[in-house]
């Protein structure tokens, strides 16, 4: 095999890249069909305009193969397992808020922290807006890589839960694009999987109104429940891209 014309984003070495996945193949199975098809839809456009099909997650040549299973060992099986086979949200579809118990904070956080670093390396257009700069990317290299979660206001990570149109279950079959917002002053990106509008926040000093709402050291996760229409106001703009 060729030697890659680009080294692993993540180690740097010159090993045979793979093809990989940005968000996990996982967040994208509850919008499939019988048929293993889905649509990404945006959900701002009127009668599921600018839909688009797919039968497999967006990737990219990236990730040599010894960081992917790094990734998919220390981060992808935990989280799976805690929010897709055990459905930890499974109380919110009775309820409109309530804290979520995500166990090994440090694990959870960077499951988090590893999508949002893979958005800003990726060259594909649908994660065109996530551009976090030289001092963030480092930093979430350090952190990724050495299983470091750092200080609970370094990427405080904030979870709206999305409510179903209709009814009050959770919107689990939504996949968007990550769009980016400020609250408080502070930047973040959106990206909306799972149920939830996940806000990543990227900033480099303390706000305790974000700390209050966020995840916590000790695994506890403040979560809301509401309609996409009140969730898209912490980034109005949420699309996917032609």
């Amino acid at each position: 095999m060729s030697e890659p014309e680009h080294p692993c984003k993540l180690c740097g070495a010159h090993a045979p890249l793979r093809n990989s996945h940005i968000l996990p193949e996982f967040v994208y199975v509850p919008i499939y069909d019988e048929k293993h098809k889905g649509f990404l839809l945006d959900p701002l456009a009127p009668d599921g305009e600018n839909s688009r099909k797919f039968q497999k997650g967006l990737r990219e040549k990236m990730l040599c193969h010894d960081c992917e299973q790094f990734l998919n060992d220390a981060y992808e099986k935990p989280f799976k397992e805690l929010w897709f086979d055990r459905r930890v949200l499974k109380p919110l579809e009775t309820s409109d808020h309530g804290f979520l118990q995500c166990g090994d904070y440090a694990g959870f956080k960077l499951f988090h922290l590893s999508l949002l670093l893979r958005a800003e390396f990726t060259t594909r257009g649908e994660f065109g807006e996530v551009t976090l700069g030289d001092r963030h990317r480092a930093r979430l290299l350090e952190m990724i890589r050495n299983k470091d979660a750092g200080a609970p206001h370094e990427y405080p990570i904030v979870c709206p839960v999305i409510e179903q149109p209709g009814d009050r279950q959770i919107w689990w079959d939504l996949v968007s694009s990550p769009n980016p917002g400020r609250l408080y002053g502070v930047r973040f990106y959106q990206f909306t999987f799972g149920g939830c509008g996940w806000l990543y926040f990227v900033g480099s000093h303390r706000e305790p109104l974000i700390e209050q709402i966020a995840l916590r050291p000790d695994g506890t996760l403040p979560v809301v429940k509401q309609p996409w229409s009140a969730v898209k106001r912490f980034a109005p703009y949420a699309r996917l891209s032609p």
